[in-house]
């Protein structure tokens, strides 16, 4: 009847009825998915429920089908005509669907059922606290949290609060379909960095606290020794900040007397640069853009290109090294940050008892969060926020080493990464310190290119 990106909502079936019990008595899948505690279904009793229903009114209650097999059901209730409102309700059932946008995109059909031909205002919901995965996909469609009733459920042994959401029609019109065209993913990464920097992550703080001495130890504390064993000299040296705005990295060059250009696709990160360059007085060069595109720059402009993780942000690295390569000259130095490919889509919020569950297929190019990533930043006043992040993409470690080797660059060494946190082993499982003992977050990579091009 609706049909999605990758969902069909349609009628049940009485051929869905074994697979919606084996659902149904499914203790995890109830755990999440419903107020009530637990208990049994029969397949007669689904059956009698079934015969039921078919003798009601038509409902806005669908099957969720997809690649031929049903996998779920969604729906809306509790319609009411004066206030044109309703509620959504949604069930995967089958795990091997999660965490691939199948849920979103039954969502989003939902959504478009609602407002589009059913001309409903505002859809809302109710979750429960302990729900994190279907929080953070229902934040990236675009719901917003309106309130809680606290410790309101007893669940698994704890008080869970219950998390009651809500999207208006026009909220939902500005941003259905966000990433369908290159254009489009450009500018919603923009304006979820531009939310990111205004509500003070930590990537978008200058450093302005830093002497020549300071900026030098900071550069070495980086991931990854310098080529040559040590620490360059980049007084004088030509060196790009590619997609590394935050009044970071420029400022610890500009301190180090490079002469510093940066290219970012943010507004407010770019202003973070203006703002150190101000501050400590050194000139610097400041474009906005894509980092597929360094049409700013002529050929052969940089001795170096520092690439902190912002790859991962675009769905195909392959014009971004061909724009980096060009305006390398012979000999100049790509620095690289990328995420470890063997953990993408994965979280410490993924502990499953003995270890963290690898559920993502290992593709080039895949989105690594297609039902929403929410990022949580603490702002200086203390005040946290929930924010939903740019889109992500994973890249392949064969595909990264190959694009660059490809490209007439060698490789002077690769080196796991961090980040921000120590890991430790020894720390309470589903931490984050904990999670990236066992699988480091990210990669880094120093490559030369050959003294010929």
């Amino acid at each position: 009847m609706l049909h999605g990106k990758k969902v069909i909502l349609r009628p049940f079936r009485r051929e869905d009825l074994e697979r919606a019990t084996e659902f149904e008595n499914d203790v995890e899948l109830r755990l999440l998915a419903q107020i009530d505690p637990p208990l049994p279904w029969s397949l007669e009793r689904m059956e009698k429920d079934f015969e039921r229903r078919l003798k009601e009114e038509p409902t806005a209650w669908f099957a969720i089908e997809a690649d031929g097999k049903y996998i779920g059901k969604c729906g809306l209730h509790n319609f009411r005509q004066a206030d044109q409102t309703c509620e959504l309700g949604i069930e995967i059932g089958d795990k091997d669907y999660w965490g691939k946008g199948y849920g979103r995109d039954a969502v989003q059909l939902l959504l478009d059922y609602a407002f589009r031909l059913r001309n409903v205002r505002k859809v809302t919901l109710t979750t429960s606290s302990h729900n994190e995965r279907a929080i953070r996909a229902y934040l990236g469609i675009g719901f917003k949290e309106e309130g809680r009733f606290l410790r309101q459920q007893w669940c698994n042994g704890r008080y869970v609060d219950w998390v009651f959401m809500g999207i208006f029609r026009e909220d939902w019109e500005r941003q259905s379909d966000p990433v369908e065209k290159p254009a489009d993913l450009l500018a919603f990464n923009r304006d979820r960095w531009n939310a990111l920097a205004e509500a003070g992550v930590p990537y978008a703080q200058p450093l302005l606290d830093l002497t020549p001495e300071t900026a030098r130890e900071w550069l070495n504390s980086q991931v990854g020794t310098l080529p040559g064993g040590g620490s360059s000299d980049w007084a004088g040296k030509d060196v790009l900040c590619l997609a590394s705005g935050g009044g970071q990295q420029t400022a610890v060059f500009g301190l180090l007397g490079a002469n510093v250009s940066i290219l970012d696709l943010s507004d407010a990160q770019l202003e973070r640069d203006r703002q150190a360059a101000a501050h400590y007085q050194y000139p610097i060069r400041i474009e906005q853009g894509s980092m597929d595109d360094l049409g700013a720059f002529e050929d052969d402009s940089f001795d170096l290109v520092w690439h902190p993780y912002a790859i991962n942000f675009f769905p195909d690295f392959t014009p971004v090294f061909d724009e980096v390569r060009r305006v390398l000259r012979p000999g100049g130095l790509y620095r690289l940050q990328f995420n470890n490919p063997f953990r993408a889509g994965l979280t410490d919020e993924d502990w499953h008892g003995s270890g963290y569950l690898i559920k993502k297929p290992y593709v080039e190019g895949a989105e690594m969060w297609p039902d929403g990533d929410v990022w949580t930043v603490e702002g200086d006043d203390g005040r946290i926020q929930r924010i939903v992040g740019p889109k992500e993409f994973n890249h392949t470690l064969g595909g990264i080493i190959n694009g660059l080797i490809g490209r007439g660059f060698v490789l002077r060494g690769l080196w796991e990464d961090y980040g921000r946190t120590a890991p430790d082993i020894h720390a309470e499982p589903g931490s984050w310190a904990h999670f990236i003992a066992v699988a480091p977050p990210y990669m880094a990579v120093w490559a030369q290119l050959k003294g010929e091009k």
